[in-house]
């Protein structure tokens, strides 16, 4: 059944809605929003030319929302994706005030309820759990929801539960894979038993996967340094979408390092690294072997590699830097304007996103740059062709979000067709 856009007030109450389920992401797309970058998060590292790459790769095929802060910002773009050849007849321009780019945890969650409407599933949000829910960051977010919700004409459905989209891994079927870590780390009032009941009524899911912790490189910024004094760039604490993702109802693609890996790294900070990444991608191995589908079926579960670890320098002046400046840290301590710092950039090849007939994937090889580069981002590429036989893979330079703490799936959101 196609989605039937509604208005808020044709709906019966919130509270009578019963969600039947939620559409995977490799289902059909009405299209793809994205958030237009107001910042770089490191000097010299455009974000601009990330949001150029993903935009030219999806406009000829594609519906896409784009939004702007406002008719200048709109006027100024239209411009400059003119100037690069790309197509505006797929593209929408939403102005609404916005205050960051990462539309997969703040942009619009499609659910179906059970009488075949599409509603909204809204979560509370606290800048993840960096802030308060009731802090005007979070806040901003409530109002960016509702501007959304208006221009898809579309009720919504809430939840005091915090959670964010890039911890969720759907399949489409009832079956939702998601970080505990995260989870808990978001809300420390609730039980797991709590979660499940609240994640089953938002999403209609019927069966739940909790994976124990996410990547290293992914941890919470204020958790301190990792090995090397290299900190974190302002991440999730381990959303779900850096190290597994569900290709097709059946199908988990799994990051994970292999013994020769560790053999081979001469660096002892970055092999410390690379062992605990590889006890967690370990141990979520060993969970979704014995994991079982909503009709009780094992999953097949692909290996992804991991990229080589990328760290870069942040000082004041790059955006990253004055973000984590003021964290109280449990490790290590707050940083001096003076200071500079090592940060690693959020890379991942399970990043990636889905799309009606491509896959965008993030790939970190540049002239100059080891071979063993290249051959990791082939190797990725070639395991995404099998994956997504029907669709086109395309390579995107995704660093410069990568130092701001997330990848290409982290400033996308789909919008599903279907119910």
């Amino acid at each position: 059944m196609t989605r039937t856009p509604t208005k808020a007030v044709e709906f019966p109450s919130a509270a009578t809605f019963q969600i039947k389920r939620t559409a995977a992401e490799f289902e059909p797309q009405a299209c793809i929003w994205l958030a237009w970058p107001r910042i770089d998060f490191k000097k010299g590292m455009s974000a601009h030319k990330v949001h150029l790459q993903i935009i030219k790769a999806l406009a000829e095929d594609q519906n896409m929302k784009i939004l702007v802060q406002d008719a200048a910002e709109k006027s100024t773009i239209r411009q400059l994706l003119t100037s690069h050849a790309i197509s505006l007849v797929k593209v929408e321009f939403i102005e609404v005030p916005f205050s960051n780019i990462w539309l997969r945890d703040i942009g619009p969650v499609l659910t179906t309820t059970t009488s075949g409407h599409s509603v909204l599933a809204k979560f509370d949000f606290n800048t993840w759990g960096y802030l308060s829910k009731d802090c005007d960051e979070s806040q901003q977010f409530l109002h960016l929801f509702k501007k959304i919700a208006q221009n898809m004409k579309l009720a919504s459905i809430s939840s005091h539960m915090i959670c964010e989209a890039g911890n969720h891994e759907l399949n489409g079927k009832g079956t939702l894979m998601l970080t505990k870590q995260v989870a808990l780390q978001r809300n420390p009032n609730m039980s797991v038993l709590e979660m499940e009941k609240e994640l089953r009524r938002m999403l209609g899911v019927s069966n739940i996967i909790w994976l124990p912790q996410g990547v290293y490189e992914d941890d919470m910024t204020f958790e301190g340094p990792m090995p090397g004094g290299i900190y974190t760039p302002n991440t999730t604490g381990g959303h779900i979408d850096e190290y597994a993702r569900f290709t097709s109802a059946d199908t988990i693609a799994l990051a994970s390092i292999s013994e020769q890996e560790i053999a081979d790294e001469k660096n002892p900070d970055f092999k410390q690294i690379l062992l605990e990444n590889k006890r967690r991608l370990d141990a979520a191995h060993m969970i979704l072997k014995q994991a079982k589908d909503q009709d009780g079926k094992p999953f097949n579960i692909v290996s992804m590699p991991v990229p080589e670890l990328m760290v870069t320098t942040m000082q004041a002046g790059d955006k990253t830097f004055e973000h984590m400046a003021p964290l109280k840290y449990k490790k290590g301590h707050a940083f001096k304007p003076s200071d500079t710092i090592k940060v690693a950039y959020a890379a991942s090849y399970l990043n990636f996103v889905i799309a009606n007939k491509v896959v965008l994937m993030q790939t970190y090889w540049a002239e100059g740059k080891p071979t063993s580069i290249r051959e990791k981002d082939q190797k990725a590429m070639h395991t995404l062709k099998k994956l997504f036989p029907s669709r086109t893979i395309i390579p995107i330079d995704a660093t410069a979000i990568n130092v701001g703490g997330g990848g290409i799936h982290c400033i996308t959101m789909h919008e599903p067709s279907c119910s």
